[in-house]
């Protein structure tokens, strides 16, 4: 563009500046005239809208009126006999009045401005006056005077009515021209109101114009002002590194989007603090700003300080820029927290290596040294045993071959329990044993190792009968063995004593457990008090004389600490160095309350025939939890998810015994069961076990009508589960889940039954049981909106809601939900509308105290996300098959 075509600004500006005065000026002038002008139309318009300028055409035609009706009452008294001389008068007083009333008007102040006029209807007004009271005369002549003068009154009416003439005409123009007055003036006004208003308009509409062009001036200056914000911004807040601008002094001025986030705090916060508040030097000095400004210093390593006090790395480079005449610091930060995380962690994994390497050479060092010396032995016995020809002292070569073996072989078993723990992990076996028998045999298996060193073994325990316990007796031996032999190991001529002793666990996870505290003291070398922190690490041995007299691999301790950790115990030791040593180990285990006939059924599962199981279940929870149960016995087992399934698997394949839920969907399981001993399948003469959450007198008939042979109520227990896979019918109690679970007298049942959770705990492990119970909480809340929204549908649908949530409340030993469930379950075919609408709040209240608990016992378990473990890995997989999942 060129500087002609170019509008000029200053010229711009005065426009903008004089227009709107000058508008402003003539708007006010108009509104003034308005406001002027305004009433007097409005006094006009009033005048015209009351008809005041017709009142004198009112008064005159009343009296032109009075006096036509005179004239005829005085026409018509000539004319009869006997007149009406009263009615005469009366019209003679009408006109009077309204001669009055024509006076009153004509003298009111609308028509004081017509002077002329005004006098001139004032004289013809006088002179029809002086004619009408010539006829008064007659009128106070008496009736027949009167009589006699009509004539001489007609001839005085005509007089009269010349008189009337003259005076309506001298009205009518003073009417007229009173109108013409008024027209005239409101015309003028409303002229001059128009002009007024156009003027107005006229002003605001150049103020508008004026206004509207100031407003896209500044529209366009706000869009190109925020455009370069916005560039600036964007430039600023991509910016991975936090941007911070200080003026010379360190004040801060500017605090970007990533400085928020490094440092934790708003930039109106930040704004007008000083930069060294934030930053400082690595040796808690003040920022130098002088130093940070020189040409050959570009990233400098600092500490940055966050909103709550937090110190972290940072990496701070500085620029330097005048603007009008002001220094301007552009601080670059970076949180460098992660590169040196990173760092930290490739060095500690250099040193972790180093460190393996050094383990490595460590053990084969000491596997190296622990093995020839055994192997010594051997080879050195079987020299001799060649070399002996009579046959002399070959008793004692057979010990030391013997003993080295033995000693050759612990090292080697050290060795590969460590290395099973290390890839595999520690499986845990859990089942009954007798503690006692434990305790016993393990101290008579090691008295003659004790004894060969001089020492005396004694076992103490706090009751003659400690009892029967649910855990894995194999690892528990391995530990014993490991703390005794141990003792025995670092002690000559001394004793070792085992004290037992078992007691109510009050701080476990399960209520009803017993805390086992084993204690094995030794009066042998001790340990020193800064070696004791060492000894449960693997290939530790203490570099003490004692110490180096003894063989040994250092992994048994080390192995020990694994183990009763696994089973949630606890291990420690304590020791005077000369003196002896300590160790103790605290394990919690369910206690086995066992009458003499479930007793060998518990201890001695080996009696129950491995079976081919088919498992027909809807609920994938009990599934899980039986499939489980069986395969720990050994039996193989199938799994369907319905009656209909079921009965194609029974078709298609020879099982031993069938479990069959009675409540699933497609196909019931009293419809399944008769379907397969109706059908030619290969398991159509199988043994049909139902089961079920409860059953009546009723449902049992119905059972073995279908060809079930058995019926096992929910929850499941070992002992009524191996009298099934035996073949001897179930027991009362195994029918009646009341007594089994302990009820008795009128009290509530309790809300969990801690004997089904102990079972379940004990069974699944820890982990898989808290993963059941975040399933059950979840499928309970859908059971229970399932059943709201079946209240007003069919009430057999409704039944089979409450049948199945009742099946997994039995499952956890939810027994109150449970019992509650079951009663209604009977009694909702026939339940009155009032009770079915409290149906849901009844078994919501309830749910909510029992989910409390459930909630409470879930906290105490491990967190774990065992779902996929809960869907059956095959269909078929013996319990010893090692790719089972337990």
């Amino acid at each position: 563009m060129t500087d002609k075509n170019r509008p000029d600004p200053s010229a711009d500006r005065f426009g903008l500046r004089v227009l709107p005065v000058i508008a402003i000026v003539f708007g006010l002038l108009s509104l003034a005239v308005l406001m002027v002008q305004a009433p007097r139309i409005w006094q006009q318009i009033d005048w015209l809208g009351r008809f005041e300028s017709r009142s004198i055409h009112s008064a005159g035609h009343h009296l032109e009126s009075s006096f036509l009706l005179l004239e005829l009452a005085v026409l018509r008294a000539t004319d009869e006999d006997r007149p009406e001389i009263g009615q005469l008068r009366r019209r003679f007083g009408d006109l009077v009045a309204e001669i009055d009333a024509l006076k009153t008007t004509i003298a009111r102040p609308s028509y004081l401005g017509q002077a002329q006029l005004r006098i001139e209807t004032n004289a013809a007004l006088a002179a029809f006056a002086s004619e009408n009271e010539k006829l008064a005369v007659y009128f106070m002549l008496s009736d027949d005077a009167l009589m006699t003068a009509l004539p001489q009154l007609i001839e005085a009416l005509e007089v009269v009515r010349a008189a009337l003439e003259t005076l309506t005409d001298t009205a009518d123009r003073m009417v007229q021209q009173k109108d013409t007055i008024i027209q005239e003036d409101l015309g003028r006004s409303l002229l001059l109101l128009v002009s007024a208003a156009f003027v107005l308009f006229a002003s605001t509409a150049l103020l508008a114009s004026v206004f509207w062009r100031i407003s896209r001036i500044n529209l366009q200056r706000a869009r190109e002002n925020r455009l370069v914000s916005a560039r600036l911004e964007t430039v600023v807040d991509t910016s991975q590194d936090a941007i911070i601008v200080t003026d010379d002094a360190g004040i801060i001025s500017g605090f970007s989007r990533s400085a928020e986030q490094v440092f934790g705090m708003a930039s109106s916060i930040a704004r007008g603090l000083v930069i060294g508040e934030l930053i400082f030097e690595m040796d808690g000095r003040a920022l130098s700003l002088a130093r940070m400004d020189m040409p050959d210093v570009e990233r400098v390593q600092m500490v940055g300080r966050d909103a709550v006090g937090r110190e972290f790395p940072i990496e701070v480079s500085l620029g330097t820029a005048l603007r009008e005449g002001n220094t301007i610091h552009v601080f670059f930060l970076r949180d460098i927290s992660a590169r040196l995380a990173v760092e930290e962690d490739l060095r500690a994994s250099r040193d972790k290596a180093l460190a393996s390497e050094r383990a490595k050479a460590h053990f084969l060092a000491v596997m190296s040294h622990e093995m020839r010396t055994p192997l010594t032995g051997i080879l050195g016995a079987i020299e001799l045993m060649r070399t002996n020809t009579d046959g002399r002292n070959i008793k004692d070569y057979l010990d030391i071959l013997q003993s080295s073996g033995e000693l050759l072989l612990g090292h080697i078993n050290d060795v590969l329990d460590l290395t099973e723990i290390e890839s595999m992990g520690i499986n845990l076996t859990e089942r009954v044993f007798d503690l006692d028998a434990l305790l016993a045999d393990v101290t008579r298996s090691l008295i003659p190792a004790a004894e060969r060193k001089s020492n005396s073994l004694m076992l103490h325990k706090s009751t003659e009968q400690m009892g029967w316990f649910r855990g894995d007796p194999v690892r528990i031996r391995q530990i014993l063995i490991n703390l005794i032999g141990n003792a025995i190991k670092f002690t000559n001529d001394g004793q070792i004593t085992v004290d037992v002793d078992v007691a109510p666990d009050t701080h476990g996870l399960i209520l009803g457990r017993q805390r086992i505290e084993i204690q094995i003291a030794d009066t042998g070398t001790g340990i020193a008090q800064n070696q004791l922190d060492r000894i449960f690490e693997d290939f530790v041995r203490l570099e003490d004389t004692a110490a180096r007299k003894t063989e040994g691999t250092g992994l048994g301790l080390g192995i020990v600490k694994r183990l009763v950790d696994a089973m949630g115990g606890k291990l420690g030791a304590e020791s005077v160095l000369g003196e002896g040593s300590l160790f103790w180990i605290s394990l919690s285990l369910p206690p086995v309350e066992l009458p003499t006939a479930v007793s060998e059924v518990l201890t001695d599962p080996s009696d129950v025939p491995r079976s081919s199981v088919l498992l027909i279940e809807d609920n994938e929870i009990n599934r899980f939890i039986l499939r489980e149960m069986l395969q720990l016995d050994g039996h193989k087992v199938a799994e369907a998810s319905d009656g209909s399934q079921g009965v194609e698997m029974a078709a298609a394949e020879a099982y031993d015994l069938i479990f069959m839920d009675i409540n699933m969907p497609r196909m019931n399981g009293v419809q399944a069961a008769k379907a397969i001993r109706a059908g030619k399948g290969k398991s159509a003469k199988a043994r049909i076990v139902a089961l079920t959450a409860h059953v009546f007198d009723h449902d049992l008939r119905r059972f073995r009508d279908a060809g079930m042979e058995d019926v096992v109520i929910k929850p499941l227990r070992w002992e009524g589960l191996r009298r099934v896979m035996r073949g001897t019918p179930a027991t009362t109690a195994d029918q009646q889940p009341d007594a089994a679970l302990g009820a008795g007298g009128g009290a509530l049942p309790p809300l969990l039954d801690r004997d089904v959770l102990n079972l379940l705990h004990d069974t699944l492990g820890p982990e898989k049981l808290g993963s059941l119970l975040d399933q059950f909480t979840t499928e309970a809340e859908t059971a229970l909106s399932e059943i709201r929204e079946g209240l007003h549908g069919p009430r057999q649908i409704l039944r089979d809601r409450l049948h199945g949530f009742a099946g997994q409340a039995a499952t956890f030993g939810a027994r109150r939900l449970h019992s509650v469930l079951g009663t209604l379950e009977d009694e909702v075919l026939e339940m009155p509308p009032s009770d079915m609408e409290r149906l849901p709040d009844r078994l919501e209240g309830l749910w909510n105290a029992t989910r409390k608990e459930v909630r409470a016992l879930r906290s105490l378990l491990p967190a774990s996300a065992l779902t996929a473990e809960i869907r059956p890995k095959g269909p078929l997989r013996d319990a010893n098959d090692p790719r089972r999942m337990i």
